[in-house]
């Protein structure tokens, strides 16, 4: 019988990491005002009446549906500060906390039930807490799988560990922090991207739970909780089916039973779900278990094609596909078909890019402009180091992955009845272009004198790319306070911040998260590179000419 090895050194590894990270988780908990984050306040409506049996409430002028719930879990009210990022949080934290029951109003009812049980376990606690402790129920998950994708990073070396904290943006992490179910999903695609990278293992026939379960697990937490979540699960298998870097037929036999039951048990569920949806968008779901079929099929061509001209008219049917979607996707809107709302949706792909990465709080908390380019010009560093290796493989599912995202978004926005153009927001396609930093720099490429000279400098590029990852998440975390506590013209100076309501002040939450931001670089710096071996990655899954 085969025996999976286990390094001694791994599990206290993966405990100080769970443990580091948990604490940031904590301090971001809270260091963010109650109501800050996105629509929170209806998803901790939803929550608090699930847990209390009340699946669906009474009609509230269209708006959604009323429940009666504790009174403070829309506490503070939001309205005065939201969308004004000038406008500090205290003007609502002044009032006094609501007591007693009330009839509260949600516009979550049409999501499914999974990512709102965990936060809504936290409104049983008293109001002084409960805010919080369902923002760190809501969290649990996410950071363990986290935790899970970072520890298969750990195995490829410090380049890949520099890129995965690269790409839990803080606009991952914030989702992750506040009540809403996008955090589960984005932490969902980060774990099922980790461990699809990391399958090579598992088709060579060798055990390997930490990936069978990251997978799985990844799968289920991207997939249940929104109404496009297991589209992104979908596609990133897909994408990776279709550039030969899994096999999904032998992946399925290697998986193990459990995680195959809790694949599988995801799926029904969330299809079950969108059949019986009253929205004609959720029905989509039922199809999107196809798309890794697509991408089986899509490899199983180029395989059989060897000249570029083919695979470019390969490449331009696949383009093609998705410009018809857009095209039924904008005739068949609500309202017909509408050239300048079209426009501005493509106009908004930019914003959209920085809403990913980090436009905090209801879109209205911007990172200074110096850390978001740095952000970027890291990106473009891990991007130059893949092209100097000749990694083509990985630059090009990079390549179509950001384009996929793009195309998804265009399409989704025009399928939706607004005539705005700004449904769409960033942290939305952050499950599928979580990924794409990952996929940089998770294979080793072929040995030429060109990667041999560079190899040489890969763990100081790699630190080089954790640090600024480390930085951006603590310049982020001060941005988001000052935010909260004087506005977003207010004073830079920690201590001359106001406390918002916060147990804690600012200026110690953030010196703590600097701390934790430091023990974290050591570990990955000095503790991993003593502590675990990088283990080669099969640059295909299966024979390609």
């Amino acid at each position: 019988m085969t025996h999976e090895r286990r390094h001694p050194g791994t599990v206290a590894l993966v405990a100080s990491t769970a443990a580091l990270l948990g604490l940031c988780a904590l301090l971001w908990i809270i260091g963010t005002v109650p109501s800050g984050g996105p629509d929170e306040p209806s998803h901790m409506v939803r929550g608090a009446a699930l847990v209390r049996g009340e699946l669906e409430g009474e009609d509230f002028d269209g708006l959604g549906d009323s429940f009666d719930v504790p009174a403070w879990v829309v506490y503070p009210n939001r309205s005065c500060f939201s969308l004004v990022g000038e406008q500090p949080a205290t003007c609502a934290t002044s009032e006094p906390r609501p007591t007693g029951d009330a009839q509260l109003a949600s516009s979550a009812v049409n999501y499914p039930i999974w990512g709102h049980l965990a936060p809504g376990l936290g409104t049983y606690f008293p109001a002084s807490v409960g805010y919080q402790l369902a923002r760190v129920f809501d969290a649990a998950i996410p950071v363990g799988l986290f935790v899970a994708g970072l520890a298969l990073a750990v195995r490829r070396g410090r380049l890949a560990i520099g890129a995965a904290a690269l790409a839990i943006t803080p606009m991952a992490w914030f989702s992750v922090t506040v009540v809403n179910p996008s955090g589960l999903v984005i932490a969902g695609g980060f774990a099922l991207w980790a461990g699809l990278l990391s399958a090579d293992r598992l088709m060579l026939g060798r055990p390997d739970r930490l990936v069978a379960w990251s997978i799985a697990a990844g799968w289920a937490a991207a997939s249940l909780p929104r109404r496009d979540g297991m589209i992104w699960a979908a596609l990133i298998v897909a994408i990776c089916a279709a550039v030969g870097l899994i096999d999904v037929r032998r992946l399925v036999t290697r998986l193990g039973s459990g995680p195959i039951g809790l694949i599988v048990l995801s799926t029904l569920a969330t299809v079950g779900w969108a059949v019986t949806s009253d929205t004609d968008s959720s029905k989509v779901l039922v199809l999107s278990p196809l798309l890794p079929l697509l991408g089986i099929a899509i490899h199983e061509v180029r395989i059989r094609i060897s000249t570029i001209g083919s695979r470019l008219l390969l490449g331009a049917v696949i383009a093609g596909g998705f410009l018809f979607a857009l095209i039924v996707a904008s005739v068949t809107r609500p309202g017909g078909y509408n050239e300048a709302l079209l426009e501005r949706v493509i106009s908004q792909t930019g914003i959209n890019f920085e809403e990913a990465v980090g436009l905090l709080g209801w879109l209205d908390t911007p990172l200074p402009r110096a850390i978001l380019y740095g952000w970027w010009i890291t990106f473009g560093l891990l991007l130059g180091v893949a092209l100097l290796r000749g990694d083509r493989r990985a630059v090009g599912v990079a390549a179509t992955t950001v384009a996929v995202g793009i195309a998804c978004s265009w399409i989704l926005e025009m399928s939706q009845g607004s005539t705005t153009g700004s449904y769409w927001q960033g942290r939305y396609y952050l499950p599928l272009l979580i990924g794409v930093p990952m996929v940089l720099t998770w294979s080793r490429p072929r040995p030429s004198e060109t990667t041999e000279v560079l190899e040489g400098r890969v763990r100081t590029i790699g630190s080089a790319v954790l640090a600024m990852a480390l930085i951006v998440l603590t310049v982020a975390f001060a941005a988001s306070m000052r935010r909260w506590a004087v506005g977003t013209n207010g004073s830079h100076r920690p201590w001359a911040w106001d406390t918002y309501g916060a147990a804690v002040p600012p200026w110690l939450l953030l010196l703590v998260h600097a701390a934790a931001c430091v023990a974290l670089y050591v570990l990955a710096t000095r503790v991993v590179p003593s502590s675990t071996r990088r283990q080669p990655v099969a640059q295909v899954a299966s024979h390609e000419r």
